[in-house]
């Protein structure tokens, strides 16, 4: 849960009550998903520059074509 202290901070930000109170639902979550990508982490950054890679010149050839 958050504190009083990130609350306002997140009120600062333009979140409502209720997007706090949402965000606090899947807190959890949120916890669980960034224990599982720090262990993955290794591994996603041999992945993304490839994949990155491979998209851009997808997209660049696409635009190519498209012209």
């Amino acid at each position: 849960m958050t504190g009083f202290f990130e609350d306002n901070l997140l009120r600062f930000e333009g979140l409502t009550d209720q997007d706090i109170a949402d965000l606090n639902k899947i807190l959890p979550d949120l916890q669980h998903l960034g224990t599982i990508l720090n262990s993955e982490w290794p591994r996603i950054n041999r992945v993304a520059p490839v994949l990155i890679r491979a998209v851009l010149k997808i997209l660049a050839k696409q635009k190519e074509l498209s012209q």
